[in-house]
């Protein structure tokens, strides 16, 4: 009996990978906002905040590349989702010194205080309801691939019914590759071009 895969481990496996992987991306992304926020309130035309472009697309296809594994895919997602959408609810429902002391888990040593717009403007938290999303109804496609994957490997005869060609030798029976022995005739060899039954010798006369 063929044994459908577990998904568990690589489902438990995924949503730690993005958990970790969001916790991360957060941290950047707010550092390079707050700089690329610079460019705004300062009125900079010198392309300076370009690096902080290029960052941010690098974590993009980073988190990408993991959420296309597909052992993992379906976890990463629901990961990042869930830390995404839980820390952006706690920030705007939490008071305002707990939701200080919150982000300050998300912030690089150094890094000026309400400089990043991500964690605070509502776009984390939906980007990480959309996440949800998509990995719930990654995972549902994944779990119903499989099980008409276990499906297939089943026998697909009407019950009742014998296979056709059994691999077992007849008692007392010889045949040769490719050639299947007569019922009723158990003496039968090859024939002759002519079609008549060669014999190993002449018969007595009596």
């Amino acid at each position: 009996m063929t044994r459908s895969p577990n998904q568990l481990p690589g489902l438990l496996g995924g949503v730690v990978t993005g958990v970790v992987v969001a916790w991360l991306s957060m941290m950047a992304l707010s550092y390079a906002s707050g700089h690329m926020m610079l460019r705004l309130i300062r009125y900079q035309n010198d392309g300076s905040s370009l690096m902080w472009a290029v960052l941010i697309v690098v974590i993009a296809a980073v988190v990408g590349l993991l959420m296309s594994i597909r052992p993992i895919a379906a976890g990463v997602m629901i990961g990042a989702g869930l830390l995404w959408t839980v820390v952006s609810l706690a920030l705007h429902v939490l008071p305002i010194r707990l939701a200080i002391d919150l982000s300050k888990l998300f912030e690089v040593p150094g890094q000026p205080r309400f400089r990043s717009s991500i964690a605070w403007d509502g776009s984390m938290l939906f980007v990480g309801v959309l996440l949800i999303a998509l990995g719930a109804s990654r995972l549902l496609h994944d779990a119903r691939k499989t099980a008409l994957r276990v499906q297939d490997t089943f026998p697909t005869g009407q019950p009742g019914q014998y296979p056709q060609h059994s691999t077992f030798p007849q008692q007392g029976a010889h045949p040769q590759p490719g050639t299947f022995p007569q019922p009723g005739n158990p003496q039968q060899g090859p024939q002759s071009p002519h079609g008549s039954h060669t014999q190993d010798g002449p018969y007595q006369q009596h």
